[in-house]
C-alpha cells in the first residue's frame, strides 16, 4: 500500500510508467490534451498507457491517496490476471470507464 499526498504528480506527460496504481481511497485528477476527468476508488492509474508505457496524461492526487501498486510489464500483468479475478475486474471496469470519459469529451468537441 502506498500513501500519496494531495497535489503530488504521480505521472507527468512523457514519463515512463513503472507501475499501475489501484486506488483504494481518494481521487486522482487526470489531465490530457483536450480535457480532464477524475479517478476514484476502484480505478487504476496508467491503463490508458498500457500499449506503450509512456504517460500521455498527467495524473495528480486530487486528495490524499491510498493505492495498491502493481509493476508495469507484460509478464507481471499476466501473473496478476492469472491469480486474481478481482484484479481482472478492477482493471477492466476502470479501463472502459476511462475510455468512455475520453470518448465522451471528444464527441462534444
Amino acid at each position: 500500500m502506498r500513501e500519496i499526498p494531495q497535489g503530488k504528480v504521480i505521472y507527468s506527460v512523457g514519463q515512463k510508467l513503472d507501475s499501475f496504481y489501484l486506488i483504494r481511497k481518494g481521487t486522482v485528477i487526470v489531465t490530457y490534451q483536450g480535457g480532464k476527468y477524475l479517478l476514484q476508488s476502484g480505478d487504476v492509474i496508467g491503463l490508458c498507457e498500457i500499449g506503450n508505457g509512456i504517460s500521455g496524461m498527467e495524473y495528480r492526487a486530487g486528495t490524499e491517496l491510498e493505492a495498491l501498486v502493481y509493476p508495469y510489464g507484460a509478464a507481471q500483468m499476466k501473473h496478476l490476471f492469472e491469480n486474481s479475478r478481482d484484479a481482472v475486474r478492477y482493471f477492466t471496469s476502470s479501463f472502459f470507464r476511462q475510455l468512455n470519459e475520453i470518448l465522451t469529451r471528444y464527441r462534444v468537441l
